[in-house]
């Protein structure tokens, strides 16, 4: 921790020094040699460097600032929905009474409130077992890559708890997490409680899933991993979690309607109407 700090003073002062790559780095698969050479280049002359490279440095800073931007504005949504739920949880009875009403006209007085406890079981269903799981997760291994003293371990943590609600595996990220630890000047003991921490971590959703799932009605991960994505592309860091809960209602009032034992006797009586009419 100290060495990073003074790293981050060096970087204010405006004295740049970046410090050279472990030999382990070079043995990473597929990106060790690569990452290594650019690593020993900075690390030589860092400003020699930059400035040979100044374009790529401007147009990879342009696109982290732009990121960092996005993610600040959906941060701030993020929080203003926070305020407007607690201001709604104020009114809990009369909206379930509302939306109990609106169901109702939809369909009958016998399906509407069937369906109102479908949709609620369904949305605390993906935002406990997916939401929930991805934060926890994402909890577990922070604490780690904090302990562990791995360099941006907030941002690492941040990163699992996306990839988390896109049901990809968190071994994405603790598995490098993990060879950069074996790159440094850790002790062995250090290294081995950590790693073994970092791959227990990132398997503890196969845990937590069939447990928090469980408590409500749970939808296929396929369904929640396109509307997240489609949510993400769409509508950023809020439509990744509206993404996902919004597909997976959609999905379970559809084969609640597909299950339904008069479905399609109803639908025949209609067509059967509708040829009558025509022939008379």
């Amino acid at each position: 921790m100290t060495d990073h700090l003074g790293d981050l003073q060096n970087l204010l002062s405006g004295n740049i020094k970046i410090r050279p790559p472990k030999p382990e780095v070079a043995e990473w698969p597929v990106i060790g040699q690569q990452v290594f050479q650019q690593w020993s280049e900075v690390s030589a002359n860092t400003a020699e460097y930059l400035k040979n490279h100044r374009e790529s440095v401007i147009a990879a800073s342009k696109t982290i600032l732009g990121l960092a931007g996005t993610a600040t504005v959906d941060v701030l949504i993020f929080v203003a929905a926070f305020i407007i739920t607690g201001v709604m949880l104020a009114y809990t009875q009369e909206a379930d009474v509302t939306f109990e009403r609106i169901f109702i006209r939809f369909t009958t007085a016998e399906k509407g409130p069937r369906l109102r406890k479908l949709s609620i079981a369904t949305i605390r269903s993906v935002a406990v077992g997916v939401i929930g799981v991805a934060f926890i997760q994402a909890l577990i291994l922070g604490v780690g890559l904090l302990l562990a003293d791995i360099p941006a371990a907030g941002l690492l943590a941040l990163l699992i708890f996306f990839i988390g609600i896109l049901q990809l595996p968190a071994l994405i990220v603790t598995i490098p997490a993990v060879m950069y630890l074996w790159s440094m000047d850790f002790s062995t003991t250090h290294n081995t409680i950590f790693t073994v921490w970092l791959i227990v971590g990132g398997f503890s959703d196969q845990i937590l899933k069939p447990l928090l799932l469980g408590r409500g009605v749970d939808a296929p991960m396929v369904i929640i991993l396109i509307g997240a994505l489609g949510g993400m592309i769409s509508g950023g860091l809020i439509g990744l979690f509206v993404g996902g809960v919004t597909l997976a209602l959609g999905y379970k009032i559809f084969m609640e309607w597909v299950n339904e034992p008069d479905g399609v006797a109803g639908l025949i009586d209609d067509v059967n109407v509708e040829t009558g009419s025509e022939n008379s």
